[in-house]
Protein backbone atom coordinates (compact mmCIF):
# COMPACT_ATOMS: atom_id res chain seq x y z
CA UNK A 1 0.00 0.00 0.00
CA UNK A 2 2.75 2.26 0.91
CA UNK A 3 4.44 1.68 -2.13
CA UNK A 4 1.03 2.69 -4.47
CA UNK A 5 0.80 5.89 -2.81
CA UNK A 6 4.22 7.10 -3.18
CA UNK A 7 4.22 6.39 -7.00
CA UNK A 8 0.81 7.84 -7.26
CA UNK A 9 2.30 10.92 -5.15
CA UNK A 10 5.08 10.92 -8.01
CA UNK A 11 2.68 10.60 -10.97
CA UNK A 12 0.64 13.58 -9.60
CA UNK A 13 3.94 15.46 -9.22
CA UNK A 14 4.82 14.77 -13.00
CA UNK A 15 2.10 15.46 -14.29
CA UNK A 16 1.93 18.83 -12.32
CA UNK A 17 5.80 19.61 -13.17
CA UNK A 18 4.66 18.30 -17.08
CA UNK A 19 1.90 21.37 -17.29
CA UNK A 20 4.31 23.95 -16.29
CA UNK A 21 7.07 22.81 -18.94
CA UNK A 22 4.32 22.83 -21.45
CA UNK A 23 3.64 26.61 -20.64
CA UNK A 24 4.20 29.21 -23.58
CA UNK A 25 7.60 31.20 -23.35
CA UNK A 26 7.33 35.12 -23.97
CA UNK A 27 7.83 37.06 -27.05
CA UNK A 28 8.94 39.88 -25.57
CA UNK A 29 8.94 41.83 -22.26
CA UNK A 30 7.24 44.87 -21.56
CA UNK A 31 9.58 47.12 -18.90
CA UNK A 32 6.33 49.46 -17.54
CA UNK A 33 6.62 51.75 -14.88
CA UNK A 34 3.72 52.93 -12.74
CA UNK A 35 2.36 54.26 -9.82
CA UNK A 36 1.37 51.68 -6.92
CA UNK A 37 -2.11 50.57 -7.00
CA UNK A 38 -2.16 50.54 -11.08
CA UNK A 39 -2.52 47.93 -12.99
CA UNK A 40 -2.13 47.12 -17.08
CA UNK A 41 -5.12 44.35 -18.40
CA UNK A 42 -4.08 43.29 -21.91
CA UNK A 43 -7.36 42.78 -23.09
CA UNK A 44 -8.37 46.51 -21.79
CA UNK A 45 -6.16 49.43 -20.95
CA UNK A 46 -4.17 50.29 -18.28
CA UNK A 47 -5.78 51.85 -15.15
CA UNK A 48 -3.84 54.51 -13.12
CA UNK A 49 -5.05 55.88 -9.79
CA UNK A 50 -7.91 58.15 -9.40
CA UNK A 51 -6.94 61.66 -8.94
CA UNK A 52 -8.70 64.82 -8.19
CA UNK A 53 -7.06 67.74 -10.49
CA UNK A 54 -8.09 70.73 -9.31
CA UNK A 55 -7.77 69.57 -6.02
CA UNK A 56 -4.49 69.64 -6.55
CA UNK A 57 -3.89 72.10 -8.88
CA UNK A 58 -5.91 74.23 -5.90
CA UNK A 59 -2.93 73.09 -3.40
CA UNK A 60 -0.42 74.33 -5.69
CA UNK A 61 -1.96 77.22 -5.54
CA UNK A 62 -2.60 77.79 -2.36
CA UNK A 63 1.15 76.23 -1.26
CA UNK A 64 2.94 78.39 -3.86
CA UNK A 65 1.20 80.72 -6.02
CA UNK A 66 -0.13 83.00 -3.55
CA UNK A 67 3.52 83.44 -2.46
CA UNK A 68 4.00 86.03 -5.61
CA UNK A 69 2.62 88.73 -6.95
CA UNK A 70 0.81 87.10 -9.80
CA UNK A 71 -3.14 86.56 -9.78
CA UNK A 72 -4.13 82.72 -10.37
CA UNK A 73 -4.49 82.99 -13.83
CA UNK A 74 -1.07 84.75 -14.82
CA UNK A 75 0.82 81.99 -12.09
CA UNK A 76 -0.25 79.20 -14.08
CA UNK A 77 -0.08 80.74 -17.29
CA UNK A 78 3.72 81.50 -16.32
CA UNK A 79 4.09 77.90 -15.57
CA UNK A 80 2.78 76.73 -18.78
CA UNK A 81 4.82 79.65 -20.82
CA UNK A 82 8.35 78.40 -18.71
CA UNK A 83 7.64 74.68 -19.54
CA UNK A 84 6.93 75.77 -23.35
CA UNK A 85 10.05 77.28 -23.49
CA UNK A 86 12.43 74.95 -21.43
CA UNK A 87 13.46 71.84 -22.55
CA UNK A 88 13.72 70.05 -18.90
CA UNK A 89 15.09 66.50 -20.26
CA UNK A 90 17.97 68.42 -21.95
CA UNK A 91 18.55 70.74 -18.13
CA UNK A 92 18.93 67.65 -16.64
CA UNK A 93 21.15 66.19 -18.45
CA UNK A 94 23.40 68.60 -19.33
CA UNK A 95 23.93 68.87 -15.24
CA UNK A 96 24.53 65.20 -15.55
CA UNK A 97 21.33 64.54 -13.16
CA UNK A 98 20.83 60.96 -14.36
CA UNK A 99 24.10 59.33 -14.05
CA UNK A 100 24.62 60.52 -10.54
CA UNK A 101 21.31 61.79 -8.71
CA UNK A 102 18.84 59.04 -10.31
CA UNK A 103 21.11 56.17 -9.16
CA UNK A 104 20.73 57.58 -5.39
CA UNK A 105 17.33 58.65 -5.30
CA UNK A 106 16.17 55.42 -6.70
CA UNK A 107 17.86 52.80 -4.45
Amino acid sequence: MRVKGSALINLLVLQCLSFLCSSQDFDFFYFVQMWPTSYCDTRQSCCYPTTDGMKFWGHEWEKRGTRTSLDQHSYFQAALDFKNKTNLLQVLRDAEFWEKDLKDIVK
